[in-house]
């Protein structure tokens, strides 16, 4: 019998500051930094495996709608709230994400008894409930209870009214540009609540109203068109106007929708559909995706579809605890980006679209591989996305950050993030992508004159070895040539005096954080580092081998706050540097990428609401957990999984050609170390495996010991 993995899922894990020990004594981790904020910024949604619609209460808090805490960049955020309260339930939202500035949680949803307090009311928000797929809570002491389930483009809820006092739901369809200081806000612009570009949304919709269903539109760009259906026979469905008075059948213009049970009913259940193209979709989802299903019913399919998906990687030797934050962090590594395939308002046909790639520099080095690995349709589609999002921006954008009706594109860290995302996806045979399209697309949005300097220099190098990479699956001998001579200009920023990429526009860290990273041509960079050795005494002092005093260069403005700059991991505190204990695999120190990959798993990840050490970034933070404890790690933009340290004994991943086990023989909190390696039978004498060998199936053992050894030879 199938075990139910959804029980592991904890959605609160992440949602607060952090409760790990910060600076465990005797520990690798004592000499790492904090550079960014506390928070893991989850939110326990309701929400489907990629689905664009999340549903739970929403309290103003930064920077997803949940939470209580102002806007912050780093250390123990301040408070915004004085307790946990919430004004309602809201239905778009990032994910773990850290400094953004463009908040969603368009149309508020707010259950009441009695007549209306007025304004925007903060109830209290108790008895919080979450699972794979749904979220509960009251609002207020003996207040209405709400549930609350989603589809990927639709959110129901199941309202429960105590007691027999007039009982009511408001729909705010204006809530996201009104002001009001209590909530959203950045300095300078008190009472923001979302992003000001929002005035335009909804503000001019048109409605109707027949037969309990709203069906809402607007007559410009920038809407979101929606469709809301009332299962409640003989409920009142009325419009209200921004003072809540009400309107006619079909008003010209609404603010607020109020839907009231009949007499003597106490439940109330509402399905609301969203579309980017028309209220018509809208209401087409809703048929679709809900049809005649009931609250139970939907609830239910989406634990399905989270088992489905989770059910993809078994571990073996784990308490329930480890599996709690095992399988919340899968379950948060699949949550963005966000599928909105057949709803694209840029191009006419149905073609895939994703959007909400907020943080592509963080996951392009695990949780898009993760993808690609285990769910290889998915990501085909995404670089589909990705690639025709590229044409439709003219240039290869960052990331599409915001729902598309808000725009795509994100200036900060680098360009053609999304490259070694792709060039992964082309180095490991993935299927369905035209790669001669790709290539003329890559080449094309990605100008080579002037080429950036410092840090996004080295994103130049990077994207220019991805462009490399699909001209080898494109089968273009000469494209690929051409780009890794480009690949290598990464040269042309090193600095011969301070061993590191000369200082440039590093963004969230400095050059140590980001001069080990050039994974594309490391042994390049061991030799103008004067060797190996060299090479490997600066990454020694850089995770803290030995335990040395913290040493402050200078300081460096981070969000408009003076940090120091300490030369030293950021320990997942920031994915920026979470992929640099890799590089111990190529310079012949396996013992300590595993000991600084047990490090972080052991005292950076526990359970609850503080169970992470800082911004998940749309499950990059996760993913690499997900890795670390299956004792795999994805070479950027290369079809090559680093051989790292498992934590359990036996893992099981579903695979294009069916399962590959990873046995980790005698693996313990002591026993950290590879001592041998066989695969499929035959002994393996390298630390790492080629995506063919992986992607085939088979199994991976590992003999696990308590000290270091001479494997890899």
């Amino acid at each position: 019998m199938t075990a139910d993995l959804t029980r592991y899922v904890d959605p609160f894990l992440g949602n607060f500051e952090t409760s790990v020990e910060k600076r465990p004594p005797g520990t690798l981790a004592e000499a790492w930094q904090w550079l960014k904020a506390w928070p893991g910024n989850t939110l326990p949604a309701a929400w489907r495996p990629f689905g664009w619609v999340s549903a739970c209460a929403y309290t103003g808090g930064y920077p997803s709608g949940y939470g209580v805490y102002k806007v912050n960049c780093a250390d123990e955020p301040g408070r915004l709230l004085d307790r946990h309260a919430a004004a309602g339930f809201a239905h778009f939202h990032h994910s773990g994400t850290g400094a953004i500035g463009e908040y969603y949680n368009f149309i508020l949803v707010s259950p009441y008894l009695g007549d209306w307090p007025g304004g925007t009311p903060l109830w209290d928000l108790l008895d919080e409930q979450a699972g794979a797929g749904t979220y509960a809570a009251t609002l207020g002491p003996g207040c209405v209870r709400t549930e609350v389930t989603v589809t990927r483009r639709c959110a129901v809820y199941r309202f429960s009214f105590p007691g027999d006092a007039p009982a009511a739901v408001r729909l705010d369809l204006q809530f996201s540009y009104r002001t009001d200081p209590r909530f959203l806000g950045r300095e300078g612009q008190r009472g923001l609540r979302f992003v000001e570009e929002l005035r335009n949304v909804l503000p001019h919709a048109r409605a109707g109203l027949a037969d309990g269903a709203v069906h809402a539109t607007a007559e410009q760009a920038g809407t979101l068109p929606l469709h809301l259906h009332v299962s409640a026979p003989g409920a009142d469905v009325a419009w209200l106007d921004a003072d809540a008075q009400p309107l006619g059948p079909a008003p010209r213009e609404s603010a607020v929708v109020e839907c009231r049970p009949a007499p003597g009913q106490r439940t109330l259940e509402l399905r609301i559909g969203f579309s980017l193209r028309s209220a018509e979709q809208a209401a087409r989802n809703v048929a679709q995706e809900i049809g005649q299903a009931d609250f139970d019913a939907l609830a239910q399919a989406a634990r399905a579809d989270w088992q489905s998906h989770l059910e993809r990687v078994r571990i073996d030797g784990a308490s329930d605890a480890q599996r709690q934050v095992f399988y919340t962090a899968l379950y948060h590594s699949l949550v963005k980006p966000a599928d909105a395939t057949g709803e694209s308002p840029f191009w006419a046909d149905d073609g895939p679209l994703y959007f909400d790639f907020a943080t592509l520099w963080d996951q392009v080095k695990t949780q898009l591989p993760l993808v690609a690995t285990l769910w290889p349709a998915r990501a085909a589609a995404m670089v589909e996305a990705m690639l025709r999002t590229f044409e439709h921006c003219g240039s290869a954008v960052n990331c599409t950050m915001m729902l598309p009706p808000l725009g795509f594109t994100f200036a900060n860290q680098g360009h053609a993030l999304g490259y070694p995302a792709i060039a992964f996806a082309a180095a490991i045979g993935l299927e369905g992508v035209d790669w001669r399209r790709a290539l003329r697309v890559m080449e094309a949005s990605l100008p080579t004159e002037p080429r950036p300097q410092g840090k996004n220099g080295l994103d130049f190098a990077l994207a220019a070895f991805s462009v490399a990479q699909v001209a080898r699956a494109a089968g273009d001998a000469d494209a690929a040539a051409r780009w890794d001579a480009l690949a290598a200009t990464w040269r042309d920023h090193f600095s011969p005096a301070t061993g590191k990429i000369a200082q440039g526009p590093f963004y969230e860290g400095e050059s140590w954080n980001y001069s080990f990273g050039v994974w594309h041509d490391m042994g390049a960079l061991a030799e103008l580092c004067g060797g190996r050795d060299n090479l490997r005494a600066d990454l020694d002092c850089f995770f803290g081998y030995p335990a040395a005093t913290l040493r402050e260069v200078h300081r460096a403005d981070f969000g408009g706050q003076t940090l120091p700059e300490l030369h030293r991991f950021e320990g997942l505190n920031n994915e920026s540097d979470m992929e640099v204990p890799t590089a111990y695999a190529y310079l012949g120190r396996h013992d300590r990428l595993c000991e600084v990959v047990r490090t972080v798993v052991r005292h950076r990840f526990t359970t609850g609401r503080g169970g992470l050490p800082g911004n998940d970034d749309s499950g990059g933070l996760s993913s690499w957990y997900v890795w670390a404890v299956l004792g795999l790690m994805p070479a950027l933009g290369q079809g090559l999984y680093l051989i790292a340290s498992p934590v359990y004994p036996r893992a099981e991943l579903a695979v294009k050609g069916g399962t590959f086990t990873i046995a980790a023989r005698d693996a313990s909190d002591a026993n950290i170390y590879v001592a041998s390696a066989r695969l499929n039978g035959a002994p393996l004498d390298r630390a790492w495996l080629r995506a063919d060998e992986l992607l085939a199936g088979g199994e991976l053992e590992l003999q696990m010991a308590p000290a270091p050894t001479a494997w890899p030879t």
